[in-house]
């Protein structure tokens, strides 16, 4: 993926909200993660900055965020997944 900006701009115009002009407003979800949180706050300023666009962020202790994600009760989650096995053997990723 790239960084985008100037795109990102012209496809919010054509969608009818030029410079991020009646954009509804929508939240991130995140668990209690200081790197996730640290991860949602740079994408809120970038949203912010680049498009003109309000982003909340929610910010959940564990056992509610996982409650959530099964629910899909979202409007756009920060989630992330393990990049290395824990034991030397495939099956790791294989849920994936």
């Amino acid at each position: 993926m790239t960084y985008e900006p100037n795109k990102a701009r012209q496809l919010l115009t054509e969608a009818g909200y030029p410079n991020g002009k009646g954009f509804p407003k929508f939240n991130i979800l995140t668990n209690t993660s200081k790197v996730h949180r640290m991860i949602v706050e740079v994408i809120q300023q970038m949203c912010k900055k680049e498009l003109h666009i309000n982003v909340g962020i929610e910010n959940q202790e564990w056992k509610i965020y996982l409650d959530r994600m099964k629910n899909m009760n979202y409007n756009i989650a920060r989630s992330g997944r393990p990049s290395m096995a824990f034991f030397m053997d495939p099956v790791t990723f294989l849920d994936m």
